[in-house]
Protein backbone atom coordinates (compact mmCIF):
# COMPACT_ATOMS: atom_id res chain seq x y z
CA UNK A 1 0.00 0.00 0.00
CA UNK A 2 2.74 2.73 0.96
CA UNK A 3 4.91 1.66 -2.13
CA UNK A 4 1.50 2.46 -4.19
CA UNK A 5 0.59 5.79 -2.02
CA UNK A 6 4.60 6.44 -3.36
CA UNK A 7 3.89 5.93 -6.91
CA UNK A 8 0.91 7.96 -7.45
CA UNK A 9 2.04 10.87 -5.41
CA UNK A 10 4.94 10.24 -7.81
CA UNK A 11 2.51 11.10 -10.76
CA UNK A 12 1.55 13.81 -9.33
CA UNK A 13 4.64 15.83 -7.89
CA UNK A 14 6.16 14.49 -11.29
CA UNK A 15 3.14 16.16 -13.51
CA UNK A 16 3.24 19.72 -11.23
CA UNK A 17 7.40 19.35 -12.34
CA UNK A 18 7.02 19.06 -15.50
CA UNK A 19 4.45 22.05 -15.91
CA UNK A 20 6.65 24.29 -14.02
CA UNK A 21 9.81 23.54 -15.96
CA UNK A 22 7.58 24.03 -19.03
CA UNK A 23 6.70 27.43 -17.72
CA UNK A 24 10.25 27.95 -16.84
CA UNK A 25 11.73 27.00 -20.08
CA UNK A 26 9.54 28.97 -22.02
CA UNK A 27 9.80 32.31 -20.98
CA UNK A 28 13.92 31.63 -20.78
CA UNK A 29 13.70 30.78 -24.37
CA UNK A 30 11.70 33.70 -25.31
CA UNK A 31 13.24 35.90 -23.31
CA UNK A 32 17.12 34.86 -24.23
CA UNK A 33 16.04 34.69 -27.70
CA UNK A 34 14.99 38.23 -28.25
CA UNK A 35 18.49 39.35 -26.23
CA UNK A 36 20.60 37.18 -28.65
CA UNK A 37 19.08 38.42 -31.61
CA UNK A 38 20.33 41.88 -30.62
CA UNK A 39 24.01 40.03 -30.59
CA UNK A 40 23.95 37.12 -33.41
CA UNK A 41 23.27 37.94 -37.07
CA UNK A 42 20.37 35.71 -38.34
CA UNK A 43 23.03 33.66 -40.91
CA UNK A 44 24.54 32.87 -37.22
CA UNK A 45 21.22 31.21 -36.30
CA UNK A 46 20.35 30.26 -39.30
CA UNK A 47 23.78 27.80 -39.34
CA UNK A 48 23.40 26.66 -36.06
CA UNK A 49 20.16 25.56 -37.01
CA UNK A 50 20.94 23.29 -40.02
CA UNK A 51 23.69 22.22 -37.82
CA UNK A 52 21.46 21.17 -34.66
CA UNK A 53 19.30 18.91 -37.02
CA UNK A 54 22.71 17.37 -38.44
CA UNK A 55 23.18 16.65 -34.63
CA UNK A 56 19.55 15.67 -34.19
CA UNK A 57 19.85 12.97 -36.77
CA UNK A 58 23.09 11.49 -35.09
CA UNK A 59 21.57 11.49 -31.75
CA UNK A 60 18.53 9.36 -33.10
CA UNK A 61 20.75 6.99 -34.62
CA UNK A 62 23.17 6.84 -31.14
CA UNK A 63 20.49 6.18 -29.21
CA UNK A 64 19.01 3.46 -31.24
CA UNK A 65 15.52 3.54 -29.52
CA UNK A 66 17.13 1.97 -26.60
CA UNK A 67 16.08 5.28 -24.23
CA UNK A 68 12.24 4.41 -24.79
CA UNK A 69 12.18 0.88 -25.27
CA UNK A 70 13.98 -0.06 -22.01
CA UNK A 71 11.23 1.80 -19.87
CA UNK A 72 9.03 -0.97 -20.12
CA UNK A 73 11.87 -3.63 -19.46
CA UNK A 74 11.10 -5.34 -15.87
CA UNK A 75 14.89 -5.48 -15.64
CA UNK A 76 17.53 -2.54 -16.76
CA UNK A 77 21.15 -3.07 -16.93
CA UNK A 78 22.18 0.48 -16.77
CA UNK A 79 26.04 -0.86 -17.66
CA UNK A 80 25.25 -2.35 -20.70
CA UNK A 81 23.48 0.72 -21.64
CA UNK A 82 26.23 3.18 -21.23
CA UNK A 83 28.58 1.19 -22.59
CA UNK A 84 26.56 0.81 -25.75
CA UNK A 85 25.57 4.84 -25.60
CA UNK A 86 29.74 5.85 -24.81
CA UNK A 87 31.12 3.41 -27.56
CA UNK A 88 28.64 4.35 -30.43
CA UNK A 89 28.73 8.25 -29.44
CA UNK A 90 32.64 7.67 -30.05
CA UNK A 91 32.06 6.01 -33.48
CA UNK A 92 29.30 8.45 -34.49
CA UNK A 93 31.58 11.45 -33.60
CA UNK A 94 34.91 10.32 -35.71
CA UNK A 95 32.09 9.45 -38.50
CA UNK A 96 30.90 12.77 -38.12
CA UNK A 97 34.14 14.84 -38.75
CA UNK A 98 35.12 11.95 -41.89
CA UNK A 99 31.69 13.13 -43.61
CA UNK A 100 31.95 16.53 -42.57
CA UNK A 101 33.01 17.88 -46.28
CA UNK A 102 29.45 16.51 -47.61
CA UNK A 103 27.68 19.36 -45.96
CA UNK A 104 28.91 21.81 -47.57
CA UNK A 105 26.08 22.10 -49.75
CA UNK A 106 23.48 22.68 -46.58
CA UNK A 107 26.14 25.70 -45.67
CA UNK A 108 29.58 26.15 -46.39
CA UNK A 109 30.48 26.74 -42.74
CA UNK A 110 29.19 23.59 -41.28
CA UNK A 111 32.61 21.55 -41.68
CA UNK A 112 34.32 24.40 -39.85
CA UNK A 113 31.97 23.57 -37.17
CA UNK A 114 30.57 20.57 -36.76
CA UNK A 115 32.99 18.77 -34.64
CA UNK A 116 33.03 21.03 -32.09
CA UNK A 117 29.09 20.41 -31.80
CA UNK A 118 29.32 16.57 -31.81
CA UNK A 119 31.25 16.92 -28.36
CA UNK A 120 27.38 17.19 -27.18
CA UNK A 121 26.69 13.89 -28.74
CA UNK A 122 29.52 12.74 -26.21
CA UNK A 123 27.75 14.33 -22.99
CA UNK A 124 24.22 13.92 -23.96
CA UNK A 125 24.99 9.97 -24.53
CA UNK A 126 26.77 9.54 -20.87
CA UNK A 127 23.71 11.31 -19.62
CA UNK A 128 21.27 8.11 -20.89
CA UNK A 129 21.09 5.94 -18.04
CA UNK A 130 20.23 8.56 -15.28
CA UNK A 131 17.69 9.86 -17.85
CA UNK A 132 15.95 6.33 -18.19
CA UNK A 133 16.26 6.39 -14.56
CA UNK A 134 13.94 8.72 -13.43
CA UNK A 135 11.34 8.31 -16.40
CA UNK A 136 11.36 4.24 -15.29
CA UNK A 137 10.99 5.39 -11.83
CA UNK A 138 8.89 8.28 -12.35
CA UNK A 139 11.40 10.81 -10.65
CA UNK A 140 11.00 13.81 -12.36
CA UNK A 141 11.40 15.74 -9.49
CA UNK A 142 14.88 14.87 -9.07
CA UNK A 143 15.08 16.07 -12.83
CA UNK A 144 13.85 19.40 -11.65
CA UNK A 145 17.35 21.25 -10.56
CA UNK A 146 19.17 19.49 -12.88
CA UNK A 147 16.99 20.73 -15.92
CA UNK A 148 16.96 24.09 -14.78
CA UNK A 149 20.52 24.61 -14.40
CA UNK A 150 21.20 23.38 -17.91
CA UNK A 151 18.67 25.73 -19.56
CA UNK A 152 19.95 28.92 -17.32
CA UNK A 153 23.76 28.03 -18.01
CA UNK A 154 22.83 27.71 -21.70
CA UNK A 155 20.73 30.77 -22.00
CA UNK A 156 23.70 32.73 -19.40
CA UNK A 157 27.06 31.62 -21.51
CA UNK A 158 25.40 32.16 -24.58
CA UNK A 159 24.56 35.36 -23.91
CA UNK A 160 27.88 36.93 -22.16
CA UNK A 161 29.70 34.66 -25.29
CA UNK A 162 27.53 36.58 -28.04
CA UNK A 163 28.05 39.72 -26.20
CA UNK A 164 32.02 39.02 -26.27
CA UNK A 165 32.50 38.79 -30.03
CA UNK A 166 32.17 34.51 -30.43
CA UNK A 167 29.00 34.78 -32.79
CA UNK A 168 27.56 30.48 -33.41
CA UNK A 169 30.49 29.53 -31.65
CA UNK A 170 28.62 31.22 -28.15
CA UNK A 171 25.56 29.04 -29.10
CA UNK A 172 27.69 26.05 -29.58
CA UNK A 173 30.05 26.25 -26.20
CA UNK A 174 27.05 27.32 -24.17
CA UNK A 175 25.28 24.11 -26.02
CA UNK A 176 28.54 21.75 -24.59
CA UNK A 177 29.13 23.67 -21.34
CA UNK A 178 24.71 23.12 -20.25
CA UNK A 179 24.99 19.06 -21.18
CA UNK A 180 28.47 19.09 -18.82
CA UNK A 181 26.51 20.59 -15.90
CA UNK A 182 23.78 18.49 -16.35
CA UNK A 183 25.67 15.43 -16.99
CA UNK A 184 27.90 15.94 -13.53
CA UNK A 185 24.69 16.78 -11.40
CA UNK A 186 22.52 13.90 -13.12
CA UNK A 187 25.12 11.06 -12.01
CA UNK A 188 25.83 13.33 -8.62
CA UNK A 189 21.47 12.87 -7.85
CA UNK A 190 21.75 8.73 -9.40
CA UNK A 191 24.87 7.13 -8.55
CA UNK A 192 23.96 5.84 -5.76
CA UNK A 193 20.45 4.24 -7.17
CA UNK A 194 21.70 3.48 -10.70
CA UNK A 195 23.67 -0.51 -10.19
CA UNK A 196 25.99 -0.28 -13.41
CA UNK A 197 25.63 -3.85 -14.29
CA UNK A 198 26.87 -5.56 -16.79
CA UNK A 199 24.95 -8.24 -18.92
CA UNK A 200 27.03 -8.39 -22.05
CA UNK A 201 25.02 -11.43 -23.40
CA UNK A 202 21.41 -9.14 -22.94
CA UNK A 203 23.07 -6.40 -25.22
CA UNK A 204 22.51 -7.73 -28.85
CA UNK A 205 18.68 -8.60 -28.19
CA UNK A 206 18.69 -5.02 -26.09
CA UNK A 207 19.25 -3.34 -29.29
CA UNK A 208 17.17 -5.94 -30.77
CA UNK A 209 14.68 -5.29 -28.58
CA UNK A 210 14.58 -1.35 -29.74
CA UNK A 211 15.10 -1.54 -33.17
CA UNK A 212 11.12 -0.23 -34.42
CA UNK A 213 11.92 2.73 -31.86
CA UNK A 214 14.93 3.70 -33.25
CA UNK A 215 12.94 3.66 -37.05
CA UNK A 216 10.43 5.22 -35.36
CA UNK A 217 12.50 8.04 -34.40
CA UNK A 218 14.21 8.79 -37.57
CA UNK A 219 11.19 8.78 -39.31
CA UNK A 220 9.59 11.28 -37.06
CA UNK A 221 12.38 13.33 -38.06
CA UNK A 222 12.29 13.34 -42.37
CA UNK A 223 8.18 13.01 -41.93
CA UNK A 224 8.06 16.87 -41.28
CA UNK A 225 10.71 17.67 -44.28
CA UNK A 226 8.20 15.18 -46.54
CA UNK A 227 5.85 17.90 -45.92
CA UNK A 228 7.83 20.81 -46.27
CA UNK A 229 9.01 19.29 -49.45
CA UNK A 230 4.92 18.59 -50.95
CA UNK A 231 4.22 21.73 -49.62
CA UNK A 232 7.39 23.90 -51.25
CA UNK A 233 6.66 21.99 -54.73
CA UNK A 234 3.16 23.11 -54.74
CA UNK A 235 2.80 26.06 -53.07
CA UNK A 236 4.96 29.74 -52.29
CA UNK A 237 7.09 30.14 -49.97
CA UNK A 238 4.80 33.22 -48.30
CA UNK A 239 2.23 29.69 -48.28
CA UNK A 240 4.37 27.01 -46.66
CA UNK A 241 5.04 29.80 -44.43
CA UNK A 242 2.01 30.47 -42.84
CA UNK A 243 1.15 26.65 -42.97
CA UNK A 244 3.73 25.95 -40.75
CA UNK A 245 2.91 29.00 -38.86
CA UNK A 246 -0.52 28.21 -37.90
CA UNK A 247 0.57 24.33 -37.01
CA UNK A 248 2.59 25.19 -34.43
CA UNK A 249 -0.35 27.98 -33.01
CA UNK A 250 -2.95 25.42 -33.18
CA UNK A 251 -0.56 22.71 -31.52
CA UNK A 252 0.69 24.78 -29.08
CA UNK A 253 -2.18 24.17 -26.37
CA UNK A 254 -2.56 20.64 -27.35
CA UNK A 255 1.96 20.71 -26.58
CA UNK A 256 1.59 22.55 -23.31
CA UNK A 257 -1.35 19.91 -21.90
CA UNK A 258 -0.17 16.74 -22.90
CA UNK A 259 3.52 16.80 -23.01
CA UNK A 260 3.05 16.64 -18.94
CA UNK A 261 1.03 13.56 -19.24
CA UNK A 262 2.37 11.96 -21.93
CA UNK A 263 5.80 12.08 -20.28
CA UNK A 264 4.11 10.69 -16.94
CA UNK A 265 1.80 8.34 -19.27
CA UNK A 266 4.31 5.27 -20.90
CA UNK A 267 6.31 5.14 -17.32
CA UNK A 268 3.11 4.67 -15.35
CA UNK A 269 1.39 2.26 -17.75
CA UNK A 270 5.29 0.33 -17.75
CA UNK A 271 5.04 0.01 -14.51
CA UNK A 272 1.42 -1.59 -14.20
CA UNK A 273 1.02 -3.33 -17.22
CA UNK A 274 0.00 -6.25 -15.34
CA UNK A 275 -2.56 -5.06 -13.35
CA UNK A 276 -5.55 -4.38 -15.97
CA UNK A 277 -8.09 -2.55 -13.74
CA UNK A 278 -4.97 0.00 -13.08
CA UNK A 279 -3.46 0.05 -16.05
CA UNK A 280 -7.07 0.85 -17.77
CA UNK A 281 -8.39 3.33 -16.04
CA UNK A 282 -5.16 5.62 -15.59
CA UNK A 283 -5.54 5.46 -19.58
CA UNK A 284 -9.38 6.36 -19.15
CA UNK A 285 -8.96 8.82 -16.88
CA UNK A 286 -5.88 10.88 -18.30
CA UNK A 287 -7.90 11.08 -21.64
CA UNK A 288 -10.90 12.33 -20.27
CA UNK A 289 -8.91 14.71 -18.66
CA UNK A 290 -7.06 16.02 -20.93
CA UNK A 291 -10.08 16.14 -23.70
CA UNK A 292 -12.06 18.10 -21.32
CA UNK A 293 -9.45 20.57 -20.52
CA UNK A 294 -8.57 21.37 -24.45
CA UNK A 295 -12.13 21.47 -25.96
CA UNK A 296 -13.09 24.36 -24.23
CA UNK A 297 -9.79 25.94 -25.32
CA UNK A 298 -9.97 25.04 -29.25
CA UNK A 299 -14.01 26.61 -29.47
CA UNK A 300 -13.10 29.49 -27.52
CA UNK A 301 -10.16 29.86 -30.29
CA UNK A 302 -12.69 29.12 -32.92
CA UNK A 303 -14.89 31.68 -32.11
CA UNK A 304 -12.49 34.31 -31.09
CA UNK A 305 -9.62 33.50 -34.18
CA UNK A 306 -10.00 37.02 -36.18
CA UNK A 307 -8.77 39.11 -32.81
CA UNK A 308 -6.08 36.62 -32.18
CA UNK A 309 -5.03 36.47 -35.63
CA UNK A 310 -5.34 40.66 -35.74
CA UNK A 311 -3.23 40.55 -32.58
CA UNK A 312 0.02 38.00 -33.70
CA UNK A 313 -0.14 38.62 -37.29
CA UNK A 314 -0.07 42.20 -38.78
CA UNK A 315 -2.21 42.56 -41.53
CA UNK A 316 0.70 44.33 -43.85
CA UNK A 317 2.37 41.24 -44.21
CA UNK A 318 0.19 38.46 -44.34
CA UNK A 319 -3.04 37.69 -46.32
CA UNK A 320 -6.48 36.92 -44.01
CA UNK A 321 -8.31 35.78 -47.02
CA UNK A 322 -6.00 32.85 -46.39
CA UNK A 323 -4.60 32.51 -43.27
CA UNK A 324 -8.45 32.88 -40.97
CA UNK A 325 -9.89 30.25 -42.62
CA UNK A 326 -6.99 27.97 -42.53
CA UNK A 327 -6.93 28.96 -39.05
CA UNK A 328 -10.85 27.76 -38.57
CA UNK A 329 -10.28 24.54 -40.51
CA UNK A 330 -7.32 23.69 -38.44
CA UNK A 331 -8.82 24.22 -35.20
CA UNK A 332 -9.83 20.72 -34.20
CA UNK A 333 -7.58 18.68 -35.93
CA UNK A 334 -5.70 18.30 -32.55
CA UNK A 335 -8.64 16.79 -30.72
CA UNK A 336 -10.83 14.87 -34.16
CA UNK A 337 -8.52 11.91 -32.27
CA UNK A 338 -8.74 11.38 -28.79
CA UNK A 339 -8.32 7.68 -28.81
CA UNK A 340 -4.49 8.08 -30.28
CA UNK A 341 -3.90 11.25 -27.60
CA UNK A 342 -1.89 8.87 -24.98
CA UNK A 343 -3.34 5.70 -27.54
CA UNK A 344 0.50 5.09 -28.59
CA UNK A 345 2.06 5.27 -24.91
CA UNK A 346 -0.72 2.64 -24.16
CA UNK A 347 1.00 0.35 -27.45
CA UNK A 348 4.41 1.25 -26.51
CA UNK A 349 4.18 -1.14 -22.88
CA UNK A 350 2.51 -3.95 -25.16
CA UNK A 351 5.37 -4.00 -27.59
CA UNK A 352 2.73 -2.70 -30.36
CA UNK A 353 5.91 -0.46 -31.50
CA UNK A 354 5.60 -1.90 -35.21
CA UNK A 355 1.80 -0.44 -35.71
CA UNK A 356 2.93 2.62 -34.36
CA UNK A 357 5.22 2.82 -36.97
CA UNK A 358 3.02 1.40 -39.52
CA UNK A 359 0.46 4.10 -38.57
CA UNK A 360 3.46 7.14 -39.02
CA UNK A 361 4.09 5.68 -42.34
CA UNK A 362 0.33 5.15 -43.58
CA UNK A 363 -0.33 8.75 -42.10
CA UNK A 364 2.44 10.68 -43.92
CA UNK A 365 1.52 8.28 -47.34
CA UNK A 366 -1.96 9.05 -46.86
CA UNK A 367 -1.20 12.83 -46.66
CA UNK A 368 0.90 12.68 -49.94
CA UNK A 369 -2.22 11.25 -51.81
CA UNK A 370 -5.27 12.69 -50.42
CA UNK A 371 -3.43 15.55 -49.36
CA UNK A 372 -2.79 16.39 -53.02
CA UNK A 373 -6.13 15.18 -54.17
CA UNK A 374 -7.75 17.66 -51.68
CA UNK A 375 -5.60 20.30 -53.02
CA UNK A 376 -7.05 19.81 -56.57
CA UNK A 377 -10.80 19.53 -55.18
CA UNK A 378 -10.42 22.67 -53.44
CA UNK A 379 -8.95 24.76 -56.50
CA UNK A 380 -11.72 23.26 -58.78
CA UNK A 381 -14.49 24.93 -56.13
CA UNK A 382 -12.63 27.81 -56.49
CA UNK A 383 -10.95 27.68 -53.12
CA UNK A 384 -7.17 28.00 -52.31
CA UNK A 385 -5.31 24.78 -52.66
CA UNK A 386 -3.17 24.45 -49.12
CA UNK A 387 -7.41 24.57 -47.43
CA UNK A 388 -7.88 21.35 -49.06
CA UNK A 389 -4.65 19.96 -47.39
CA UNK A 390 -5.61 21.64 -43.94
CA UNK A 391 -9.11 19.55 -44.59
CA UNK A 392 -7.54 16.20 -45.35
CA UNK A 393 -5.66 16.12 -42.05
CA UNK A 394 -9.49 14.74 -40.51
CA UNK A 395 -9.54 12.13 -42.85
CA UNK A 396 -6.44 10.80 -41.21
CA UNK A 397 -9.26 9.10 -39.10
CA UNK A 398 -9.21 6.36 -41.21
CA UNK A 399 -5.58 5.55 -40.62
CA UNK A 400 -6.62 5.99 -37.02
CA UNK A 401 -8.98 2.91 -37.06
CA UNK A 402 -5.82 0.67 -36.98
CA UNK A 403 -4.69 2.21 -33.83
CA UNK A 404 -8.67 1.53 -32.08
CA UNK A 405 -8.44 -2.01 -33.53
CA UNK A 406 -5.26 -2.67 -31.07
CA UNK A 407 -6.56 -0.38 -28.03
CA UNK A 408 -9.75 -2.64 -27.90
CA UNK A 409 -7.74 -5.62 -27.83
CA UNK A 410 -5.59 -4.30 -25.03
CA UNK A 411 -8.27 -2.23 -22.85
CA UNK A 412 -11.60 -4.81 -24.43
CA UNK A 413 -15.04 -3.42 -23.61
CA UNK A 414 -13.49 -0.49 -21.53
CA UNK A 415 -13.10 0.86 -25.18
CA UNK A 416 -16.98 1.73 -25.38
CA UNK A 417 -17.28 3.35 -21.95
CA UNK A 418 -14.08 5.45 -22.63
CA UNK A 419 -15.68 6.11 -26.34
CA UNK A 420 -19.05 7.12 -24.32
CA UNK A 421 -17.59 9.38 -22.04
CA UNK A 422 -15.80 11.71 -24.73
CA UNK A 423 -18.97 11.54 -26.61
CA UNK A 424 -20.38 13.20 -23.68
CA UNK A 425 -17.59 15.62 -23.05
CA UNK A 426 -17.68 16.36 -26.87
CA UNK A 427 -21.67 17.32 -26.98
CA UNK A 428 -21.34 19.57 -24.21
CA UNK A 429 -18.64 21.47 -24.43
CA UNK A 430 -20.12 22.34 -28.32
CA UNK A 431 -23.71 22.67 -27.56
CA UNK A 432 -23.28 24.89 -24.70
CA UNK A 433 -20.24 26.76 -25.81
CA UNK A 434 -22.31 27.62 -29.27
CA UNK A 435 -25.26 27.86 -27.88
CA UNK A 436 -24.39 30.56 -25.24
CA UNK A 437 -22.13 32.18 -27.88
CA UNK A 438 -25.57 32.82 -30.23
CA UNK A 439 -26.55 34.83 -27.19
CA UNK A 440 -24.05 36.19 -25.73
CA UNK A 441 -21.78 39.31 -27.59
CA UNK A 442 -18.49 38.34 -28.25
CA UNK A 443 -17.19 40.32 -26.01
CA UNK A 444 -18.22 37.92 -23.66
CA UNK A 445 -16.28 35.22 -24.47
CA UNK A 446 -13.63 35.36 -22.04
CA UNK A 447 -16.84 34.62 -19.51
CA UNK A 448 -17.50 31.83 -21.44
CA UNK A 449 -14.41 30.33 -21.53
CA UNK A 450 -14.26 30.73 -17.69
CA UNK A 451 -17.88 28.95 -17.38
CA UNK A 452 -17.37 26.32 -19.55
CA UNK A 453 -14.26 25.36 -17.34
CA UNK A 454 -16.51 25.76 -13.96
CA UNK A 455 -18.92 23.48 -15.30
CA UNK A 456 -15.83 20.74 -16.20
CA UNK A 457 -14.39 21.73 -12.78
CA UNK A 458 -17.79 20.42 -11.67
CA UNK A 459 -18.09 17.82 -14.00
CA UNK A 460 -14.45 16.43 -13.30
CA UNK A 461 -15.54 16.53 -9.05
CA UNK A 462 -19.04 14.55 -9.77
CA UNK A 463 -17.58 12.06 -12.25
CA UNK A 464 -13.94 11.65 -10.95
CA UNK A 465 -15.30 12.04 -7.31
CA UNK A 466 -13.53 8.51 -6.38
CA UNK A 467 -10.07 10.15 -7.94
CA UNK A 468 -10.12 13.11 -6.00
CA UNK A 469 -10.57 11.54 -2.76
CA UNK A 470 -7.80 9.37 -3.43
CA UNK A 471 -5.56 12.51 -3.91
CA UNK A 472 -6.54 14.06 -0.80
CA UNK A 473 -6.30 10.87 0.56
CA UNK A 474 -2.45 10.02 -0.57
CA UNK A 475 -1.69 14.22 0.12
CA UNK A 476 -2.98 13.98 3.70
CA UNK A 477 -1.04 10.38 4.52
CA UNK A 478 1.98 11.87 3.16
CA UNK A 479 1.94 15.09 5.17
CA UNK A 480 1.17 12.95 8.49
CA UNK A 481 4.01 10.41 7.35
CA UNK A 482 6.63 13.48 7.29
CA UNK A 483 4.81 14.89 10.55
CA UNK A 484 5.74 11.79 12.56
CA UNK A 485 9.69 11.48 10.79
CA UNK A 486 9.98 14.62 12.38
CA UNK A 487 8.36 14.24 16.13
Amino acid sequence: MLKELNVKLDVIYSFITIIILQIVLKIFTIGSKLILARLIIPEDFGLFAITLFIYTVFLYINDLGISVSTIRDEEIHYGNILLIQFIFSIILFIISILIKNYFIFLNPRIPEILPLFMVNLILTALAVPPTIYFTKEIKFKKNFLPRLIQIISEIIVSIWLAYRGYKVYSLIYAKIISNLLYLIYIWFLTIKDIKLNLKLSEIKPLIFRSKYFFLLGLFSIFSTDISKAILSYRFSDEIVGMFFMVWNFIFLPANIIEEPFRKICYPYLAKYKNNFDKLTKFYMNITKITLAIEIPIYIFLFLNIEFFISLIFPATKWNYSILIPLFKISLFVTIFDPFSMYGFELLKIFNKEKIILLVSILVTLFLCTIGTLFIFIFEKLNFHGVLGLAFSHYLLIFVSFITFYHIIKIIKKNFWFLAKDLLFIYLISFSLFFIINFFVPKKFNLTLLLLIFIIYFIYWKLYFKELTLKIYILIKEKILKVKKNVE
